[in-house]
């Protein structure tokens, strides 16, 4: 705390002056005027000189919630005050959210933000966008679905808002869902290939790159969902991996930690099968691992019929698991539809 650091800073000035003083007075006991006009100069010198050179060189926060100085600290106090007089007041929540994430508040921003979102029942796409940009830098387990949900109702108000269309395609891609990807990006496509600029023809340019992945991701979940017909051969596993929520909060967890997705065989040893590697801040994730991800040319997903499918998140950063590693898994025998769920639940015990 600021108080607690000024009275040990005087505290210490008071002890340096002394070490200063002392054997001043000593020197000057002729005459007690001379002490004293010793030790005021001295300690004037050494507390002031502390206080302009601690002033100068500082980066200490004295201000809560992150807020530099005096006069944007006197803006957080209108925020908040006009939120504190009138709670129903949708314009008021949202000014106070973006001001929280123009500072990277991000749970305040959050929270205003999600308040001012629900007064307005989604109609201010501006505010939702906002509210999906906080999410996106939070990166908790479930911020993408919600992020989803927001970016679906923004697009319910306003079809062509070229942000709303953008956040909604790689969102949805995040969550493998690259057929509504593809056409939130096609639709800004379309607009943008309609304006002769160079920024315009630098998005259409992206655009056309995201399509292209969205396309070959799309013509996997295809392939799985032909493996899933009466007589196709299996040659794909479509999985989803979601985090439980009390895991979701160990304290060694964060969005940049590996999550490994992999499918090997049953009863047999050598590598997995296939591998897919994600981190955390993509959860929940939705993938298809298929014989094109085969580690090994001669041992593809489609060659065996029964399988285990193992998310896990390696907190202790090696691609074998290690004690106090996060997994789930999943087994599938002959016959059995090759879409899963994993739920990570399971904590890796000591040898």
């Amino acid at each position: 705390m600021p108080i607690t650091f000024l009275v040990l800073a005087l505290a210490m000035s008071v002890i340096a002056a002394l070490f200063i003083v002392l054997p001043a007075r000593k020197a000057s006991r002729s005459t007690k005027q001379s002490w004293v006009l010793t030790t005021g100069v001295f300690a004037t010198i050494i507390v002031a000189g502390t206080a302009v050179f601690y002033s100068t060189t500082s980066k200490w926060n004295w201000m809560p919630n992150g807020v530099p100085d005096a006069p944007v600290a006197q803006q957080l106090y209108e925020f908040q005050r006009a939120v504190h007089d009138e709670e129903d007041n949708a314009f008021a929540w949202a000014e106070l959210g973006r001001f929280y994430l123009g500072f990277n508040q991000v749970s305040p921003a959050i929270e205003a933000l999600e308040k001012s979102v629900q007064l307005s029942q989604g109609r201010d796409v501006e505010t939702s966008l906002n509210l999906v940009e906080a999410l996106a830098v939070r990166r908790e387990p479930n911020d993408a679905s919600r992020s989803a949900e927001i970016l679906s109702a923004s697009l319910r108000v306003n079809p062509e808002n070229k942000k709303a269309l953008w956040y909604g395609g790689e969102v949805a891609a995040g969550l493998g869902q690259w057929d509504v990807a593809t056409a939130r990006w096609q639709a800004m496509l379309n607009m943008s290939r309609q304006l002769d600029t160079e920024e315009a023809r630098s998005v259409t340019t992206l655009l056309e790159q995201r399509l292209a992945t969205a396309k070959i991701e799309q013509e996997k979940l295809n392939g799985m969902a032909h493996a899933s017909e009466p007589g196709s051969a299996p040659e794909a596993v479509r999985i989803s991996v979601n985090l439980d929520m009390e895991l979701a909060q160990t304290p060694s967890l964060t969005p940049s930690t590996n999550l490994f997705v992999f499918v090997r065989s049953r009863g047999q040893g050598g590598p997995p099968l296939a591998v897919h590697r994600a981190t955390v801040g993509q959860l929940p994730l939705n993938i298809v691992l298929s014989d094109a991800d085969a580690m090994v040319p001669s041992r593809t997903v489609s060659a065996f019929d029964e399988l285990e499918i193992v998310a896990r998140v390696a907190l202790g950063g090696k691609p074998t698991m290690t004690p106090g590693d996060l997994f789930g898994r999943q087994e599938l025998n002959a016959g059995d539809d090759r879409t899963v769920s994993i739920t990570i639940d399971q904590v890796a015990a000591a040898p």
